[in-house]
């Protein structure tokens, strides 16, 4: 596919530095950039460092941009395991890999060890942003492993998520030699200070405003989506995809393969190929409901899955669509530990005119309320939690974003366990089949 203008000028601007920022919105194709100069620059042993929710999306990129000159490689498992992963594949061929982790790991021993004394050659911080605190342990080696690398990247559309003062420590690990080591001497440089204490950053001294953006654009390329959306595709679908717990996997095999599971003692059964559909659809958003009891949570992976993916939206207005009430409350409540204002249209309550209006940043919405009248077009970003089995329900969903009034173009992710069903009603989807017919003919094939 050949690069888009916008990022031919992205890529011209930082090949030639040891340490830049790539400051481009979502759907501007940051991580084509960063495959690009990985090629410029003939990285060999490469660390993508980036939310656990988009190892697999960096899979599909080197995939889709770089099938020959790199082997990508997500670190999964245990820090242990991580470590003999990498052992591994250095062992075989001489093809330049590329290591892809998360945040949450890459400090932890004795990975961080080996991460350090391996001989890495580049490393790319997707979603910088999750540095910002200077004093956080997964910033502050970030910042020992970038003194060991010759070349660096970091990747956010939010470089300051808050205040300026979020710009430093991810500046620390790429381009130390612009704010220095030296966090106190920064703020004490920059910031303007006040509330208790003293200690508060109020904001950025007037004085230094011109001198703090000098210094931030000389080793950053900064776009933003609508200044550049005439020339993208009017929509993209990306799938998500993450790993059920140990727990709830075990339940869903032994569901999916004999029609009955034991849980807690408690028999967990589906009479007939439609309920086992429903109960492994459930399952997939870490539920289950025994007999006699209210739905019990037994797996959070899909709730973390979109947490991760909602922590990087800025002020962006969004949606977010779901097949059960299970998976909106589970939504609301990542919506609320991350302060975003969030409304629900759905069986039970409608919140549709708040968003609208603007008063909502997000809603949550059940994919058969609504129909003629419901607009989302105010959002361009598109969360599928749980889809269901009507194609039309699911194209209707996808309608009320696209609608004449969207000026935009609207990214659509997909959130899916691996190995399940959730891929099933996807693929059927994408072959425009009957939902229902489609997956039981493909069960019954297996």
């Amino acid at each position: 596919m050949p690069l888009w203008d916008h990022q031919i000028k992205t890529i011209d601007f930082a090949k030639t530095l040891t340490g830049a920022g790539l400051f481009l919105e979502m759907r501007l194709g940051k991580s084509r950039c960063a495959i690009e100069l990985l090629k410029n620059w003939d990285s060999k042993i490469s660390l993508i460092v980036c939310p656990k929710s988009v190892r697999s999306t960096w899979i599909g990129q080197f995939q889709k941009f770089a099938p020959q000159e790199f082997v990508p490689i997500s670190l999964d498992g245990s820090t242990a395991k991580k470590v003999q992963q990498i052992k591994d594949s250095l062992r075989h061929n001489h093809i330049p890999k590329v290591f892809i982790t998360n945040y949450e790991s890459v400090w932890r021993t004795p990975l961080d060890k080996l991460l350090l004394n391996m001989g890495i050659t580049t490393v790319i911080c997707d979603e910088s942003h999750r540095l910002k605190q200077p004093g956080g342990v997964c910033s502050r080696f970030m910042s020992r492993l970038g003194q060991k690398v010759r070349r660096k990247l970091i990747l956010t559309g939010t470089p300051l998520h808050h205040n300026f003062s979020d710009l430093y420590a991810q500046f620390r690990f790429c381009a130390p030699h612009i704010f220095g080591y030296s966090f106190v001497r920064f703020r004490n440089e920059y910031a303007l200070l006040g509330g208790w204490e003293n200690r508060q950053i109020l904001g950025l001294k007037t004085n230094k405003i011109d001198e703090f953006h000098n210094k931030m654009m000389s080793i950053s390329f900064r776009l933003k989506t609508d200044e550049v959306f005439q020339d993208l595709p009017r929509q993209t679908d990306e799938d998500i995809t993450f790993q059920l717990s140990p727990k709830a996997r075990k339940i869903y095999d032994e569901l999916d393969k004999e029609f009955v599971a034991f849980v807690n003692d408690s028999e967990y059964s589906a009479p007939n190929m439609l309920v086992k559909m429903l109960r492994l659809h459930q399952l997939c958003g870490g539920t289950i409901s025994l007999e006699g009891q209210s739905p019990q949570r037994i797996d959070t992976s899909k709730q973390d899955t979109l947490q991760d993916l909602l922590e990087d939206i800025g002020d962006e207005p969004a949606v977010i669509f779901c097949r059960f009430h299970a998976d909106i409350d589970a939504a609301l409540e990542v919506c609320e530990k991350l302060n975003l204002t969030c409304g629900e249209l759905s069986g039970r309550k409608d919140d549709l005119l708040s968003f609208q209006s603007g008063h909502y940043q997000i809603i949550v919405c059940q994919i058969k309320s609504g129909g003629s009248g419901v607009d989302f077009s105010r959002a361009r970003l598109v969360y599928f939690m749980s889809i269901g089995e009507s194609l039309g329900d699911y194209q209707q969903a996808r309608a009320r974003v696209l609608g004449p009034d969207q000026k935009r173009p609207v990214s659509f992710f997909h959130i899916c366990a691996e190995r399940s069903i959730d891929q099933k009603i996807i693929k059927a989807i994408r072959k425009n089949a009957n939902v229902v017919r489609y997956i039981v003919d493909e069960m019954r094939s297996l």
